[in-house]
């Protein structure tokens, strides 16, 4: 002890007792240090061990080649009632599909596979108890579960969003302690998204094939008239071109005919396309790998939560340490 303060001593000639007292605190309390490091790392233990596991599931999808198309937003706030208010990618308006009424109403009307994939019988269960609700009573009831699984689907269950390194876009699930509903989950997601594609392109489709054929029908009756018009005067003047007046009529006549059958001839061309697009089945979503059951959960990170809260303890550990020297400073205890 004459050693530890003689060298206090020193230090504090030299300016920096401070730094010295705090030093010398931590080292009085090694046994504070350590027995806050080990109740910290005793809660983190508790905390990994109550915590109920997690599974994610994931289904890889292929990017687009090309970015939205642009009546898609049209399309989708129409059907979905969503709005698309700042969405510039395929991801962003698949991931707010993903969240909508439209989609979430067709899963809660469904039952899911209960169980660990394990090969042991699984029972149904529905999405209210895979997210942790009671099943709906009434109707009343009903509606406010409905809801209550709803806001937590969209907040820690459903996710969709493209990786950086790959480039692909990545639907997740996540679910505490049913690996096989997960699976199940997600790539009924992808399914119920390429249905939904399938009903934006083939509604597109068909409007624009009706705004060719009616487009289609008026320049048609139009070309219809000027080319009656033309025939008249040609009928009325057949000697036209030795006046100057009638060849000056005839050419805008004819000029009228040549234009509107250049309207119609490009009309007829989207017309035709509009009906083979309209009787495409593409797949506007590929699903390059399919969701399969997590074997092991993503959550929680048991020695990770181990470490933060030992970390914790020992923060807690010096603080406490120091407020013991600032107590003996103010009170004068050595």
């Amino acid at each position: 002890m004459v050693e530890s303060n003689s060298d206090r001593t020193r230090h504090q000639a030299n300016g920096d007792g401070d730094l010295v007292d705090i030093w010398f605190a931590l080292r009085r309390s090694w046994r504070l240090l350590a027995l806050a490091v080990l109740a910290g790392a005793a809660i983190g233990v508790a905390i990994a061990l109550i915590s109920p596991p997690v599974y994610e599931a994931t289904v890889t999808i292929l990017p687009g080649e090309q970015g939205p198309e642009p009546g898609i937003f049209g399309a989708v706030a129409a059907m979905t009632g969503l709005s698309l208010q700042g969405a510039t990618s395929y991801e962003e308006i698949y991931g707010r599909i993903l969240v909508s009424d439209w989609l979430l109403d067709q899963l809660l009307a469904r039952s899911w596979p209960a169980g660990s994939g394990t090969g042991t019988g699984a029972d149904s269960l529905t999405l209210h108890e895979l997210v942790g609700l009671d099943p709906p009573g009434g109707e009343g009831a009903s509606r406010i579960a409905d809801e209550k699984a709803k806001r937590r689907l969209r907040n820690s269950v459903l996710g969709f969003f493209r990786d950086t390194k790959s480039g692909f876009m990545i639907l997740s699930v996540k679910l505490e302690r049913q690996p096989v509903a997960a699976a199940a989950l997600a790539n009924h997601c992808a399914g119920l998204l390429d249905v939904f594609n399938r009903q934006v392109r083939s509604s597109k489709a068909k409007d624009h094939r009706i705004f060719c054929e009616v487009s289609l029908a008026d320049v048609a009756e139009e070309l219809k008239a000027l080319e009656q018009d033309l025939t008249a005067f040609l009928e009325e003047n057949r000697t036209y071109a030795s006046s100057p007046a009638l060849l000056q009529q005839f050419g805008r006549l004819q000029r009228e005919v040549e234009a509107q059958t250049t309207v119609w001839v490009e009309l007829r061309k989207q017309y035709e396309l509009a009906r083979l697009e309209e009787n495409k089945s593409s797949i506007s979503i590929d699903v390059l790998d399919e969701a399969s059951v997590p074997l092991r959960p993503v959550a929680p990170r048991r020695a990770f939560l181990v470490v933060v809260w030992a970390f914790l303890g020992g923060v807690v550990g010096v603080v406490v340490a120091f407020y013991r020297l600032v107590v003996r400073r103010r009170y004068g205890h050595g």
